[in-house]
């Protein structure tokens, strides 16, 4: 054989080894599995995936004639854990606790977590079957970022799914730890449910809808108050307790958290000069559709 054709054909081999090390090195480097994991962690979901998240973690609990809404946020064996408000545990001591396939379970209050004034209550109920669990947002709360918020309403009495965004992040606290306003309509009997992100994770707790009925809500934990102006404003969001509130004082159910939900930004509202010692009643809009009371 030719030596020339014989190096020749060496040649080209060596190159095509090359060119296709070259590109597999090329194909690695392009798909390392860190991003990769990264991306999923950000990637929004599509509204429908997030209506159906909502759907599997969110449970209905009963006492007496009254309910709210809770959210399913640990399992244990066959033990798994409820967050709800406050306020909706005061609705009664035997509780139920509706889960998304429409069984009932007795619920039993757990004592085991102070909240203090927070308005956050713990329920436990035991199931052999398997239920979600709400993932805990793990990166800062925006303003303007979309939220969706479910429960059961008093008025419909099935499982309802609002969507909007976030109006408030609040350097302070309302009593009972609210510090989220969002523009989600929120009703009667949703007390307790989930508010979730674009990526199907829990940042809120819903506790307080738009328009109260009477009384002032807007009492910081200081004991101040809005001025006129800013209660005017605030009255146009639904309040909840951020998630960071609830981590804060059950650190136990943090795992996998990286960042606290509550990030560093806060809305314009935070100026002292918007702040008083008290705060006249005010008129609720005449264009603002009619509501059955306060959640409380």
């Amino acid at each position: 054989m030719d030596f020339s054709k014989v190096s020749f054909v060496a040649l080209i081999s060596c190159l095509s080894f090359a060119f296709s090390t070259q590109a597999v090195y090329s194909l690695d480097q392009q798909t390392p599995t860190a991003d990769t994991k990264i991306s999923q962690t950000e990637e929004k979901l599509s509204e429908k995936i997030v209506r159906q998240k909502a759907r599997a973690i969110t449970v209905k609990i009963m006492a007496g004639e009254g309910w709210g809404s809770g959210i399913i946020i640990q399992r244990k064996g066959q033990g798994y854990t409820v967050l709800t408000n406050a306020h909706v545990l005061r609705i009664g001591s035997n509780y139920q606790i509706q889960t998304p396939d429409g069984k009932i379970y007795p619920g039993q209050k757990v004592k085991a977590v102070n909240f203090n004034d927070d308005d956050l209550g713990l329920l436990s109920f035991k199931s052999s079957s398997n239920y979600a669990i709400a993932s805990i947002a793990k990166s800062p709360l925006e303003i303007g970022e979309k939220t969706f918020a479910a429960g059961f309403p008093n008025e419909t009495k099935t499982w309802s799914f609002t969507t909007g965004k976030v109006d408030y992040i609040l350097s302070k606290s309302f009593q009972g730890g609210y510090r989220v306003g969002y523009s989600n309509d929120i009703l009667k009997g949703m007390s307790g449910g989930p508010v979730l992100n674009q990526r199907g994770e829990l940042v809120a707790i819903n506790g307080r809808h738009k328009f109260p009925l009477w009384g002032n809500p807007f009492v910081f934990e200081d004991g101040s108050t809005p001025n006129l102006q800013t209660r005017n404003q605030f009255e146009y969001s639904s309040w909840a307790v951020p998630v960071a509130t609830f981590l804060n004082s059950a650190p136990q159910f943090s795992q996998g958290v990286i960042n606290s939900p509550i990030g560093s930004s806060l809305s314009e509202i935070e100026v002292d000069s918007l702040y008083s010692t008290s705060a006249p009643s005010t008129p609720i809009p005449a264009n603002v559709p009619k509501r059955s009371m306060w959640v409380w």
